[in-house]
């Protein structure tokens, strides 16, 4: 299995959030596919939160709005 780790970053007006996840090449349909999304972390008015500090319904629902946001590519770490 060919895997590549990557990240990206989405900025809105009101916060950044950083994702992390791990880009793996699948042999079934010859293609590389995003998987294990993690939030690592939100910057909010400039100051930065670890995603662990975090609720979990809070990390949830930035991953439900977020993570596959199709404006922002994913790139390698």
């Amino acid at each position: 299995m060919k895997y590549a780790d990557v990240h990206k970053t989405v900025v809105t007006e009101d916060f950044s959030l950083w994702f992390q996840a791990r880009e793996v090449f699948s042999t079934m349909d010859d293609d590389y596919e995003i998987e294990d999304v993690e939030l690592v972390s939100i910057e909010i008015l400039g100051i930065e939160y670890q995603a662990n500090d975090l609720p979990p319904k809070m990390v949830d629902s930035f991953l439900d709005h977020f993570a596959d946001d199709d404006n922002t590519e994913w790139e390698y770490v």
